[in-house]
């Protein structure tokens, strides 16, 4: 990979002529083809989950039936009742914690893309990874300075954004800018995760807390 001119901002392009196209043309603006995607019930998430367990794990011998209270009960030669639950690395009230970070990236995102439009900006889109070990505190400054590298790489081609060209904005990690316009443009987080060891202090605390709630779930012979 390399730069089109070290000497100025650039984007991270092939160097193959025929893989970047240099000319982008936007001259009618084209709404995408709408995705229309409603939102899983949590009995559907459960089961996708639970599904994807048992695809790995050996499971008791029996009829699965996909329930409430617990989430999956397996009627066999004993009664096993299996709950879903979602683990994270550290509590929601943690502001550096997954939870919010997804909630201001994208927040950002769409504050940084209505102010860069605001400014006479174009219909363009931008994919962009932050940095975890430099979490999200202010989402308006953030925003603010997004929209303004935006309109510093106003008239790159498509390609990924130099880093050098934002090094002075520490929480992120990844730019890149599709110059193609759209009516329906949206800039989007293109996050990407490390799995860490399993956090087992706070899987003992889920343990501990759906014991409480066992006396109120359905009768079984096992959880």
């Amino acid at each position: 990979m390399k730069t089109a001119d070290s000497g100025k901002l650039g984007c991270m392009r092939p160097a193959s002529k025929t893989q970047c196209s240099i000319a982008e043309k936007p001259l009618l603006l084209q709404p995408r083809k709408p995705l229309i995607m409603s939102r899983p019930s949590n009995q559907a998430v459960e089961r996708h989950y639970f599904e994807q367990f048992r695809s790995h794990c050996q499971v008791p011998i029996g009829e699965i039936e996909y329930t409430d209270k617990p989430d999956v009960i397996i009627r066999g030669p004993r009664t096993i009742g299996i709950e879903i639950a979602n683990l994270y690395l550290t509590e929601g009230a943690d502001p550096a914690s997954e939870q919010v970070q997804r909630v201001r990236r994208a927040r950002t995102l769409e504050r940084a893309q209505s102010l860069y439009l605001s400014t006479g900006g174009k219909r363009i889109e931008l994919s962009v990874d932050f940095r975890p070990e430099h979490p999200i505190r202010e989402v308006e400054s953030l925003a603010q300075s997004l929209a303004d590298l935006a309109g510093r790489i106003d008239n790159l081609p498509s390609g990924q954004i130099n880093p050098s060209v934002y090094k002075h904005v520490p929480e992120l990690r990844f730019v890149y800018r599709n110059a193609k316009e759209y009516v329906d443009a949206a800039w989007r987080p293109v996050q990407c995760y490390s799995v860490p060891a399993l956090a087992l202090e706070r899987l003992h605390g889920i343990v501990r807390d759906k014991a409480k709630k066992a006396q109120a779930y359905q009768s079984c012979d096992a959880y």
